[in-house]
């Protein structure tokens, strides 16, 4: 029985000394919770734009008669469009574009021909000449 004592009384003295708070270390700072909208503050440096401006600069082509088809700019899945109408294919023009911000490049259709245009600046190339 002095055992059972003995392992209790070594027992219970572990457990109390492992649960004892390290009281040295001080708790790491944390932000005020805000409770309203009008109280959250983002870094300076976010940018809060979901979306990005474009140029597509079209470069027509002279034909001996008016061809006329719909240009659509979509995404590379063809589920969201970003620019539809018809576009003379003589017609050399800069068409304003928005886009996702994380969208990469873009599907460019003019009748049968379809180009993959990759979004590396604020302004894009298309032709009709493969």
């Amino acid at each position: 029985m002095n055992k059972n004592i003995l392992f209790l009384a070594i027992a219970s003295t572990l457990i109390l000394v492992s649960c004892k708070k390290n009281l040295q270390e001080s708790p790491p700072p944390t932000a005020p919770k805000a409770t309203k909208v009008s109280q959250l503050k983002a870094s300076e440096s976010f940018n809060w734009k979901t979306s990005k401006n474009l140029s597509l600069n079209v470069s027509g082509l002279n034909t001996l008669t008016p061809i006329s088809r719909t240009l659509v700019v979509s995404s590379m899945d063809g589920k969201e469009v970003y620019y539809q109408s018809i576009q003379l294919m003589s017609l050399t023009t800069a068409l304003p574009l928005i886009v996702p911000a994380t969208t990469t490049e873009v599907k460019v259709t003019f009748g049968k021909i379809i180009k993959v245009i990759p979004l590396n600046s604020a302004s894009i190339q298309f032709d009709y000449k493969n």
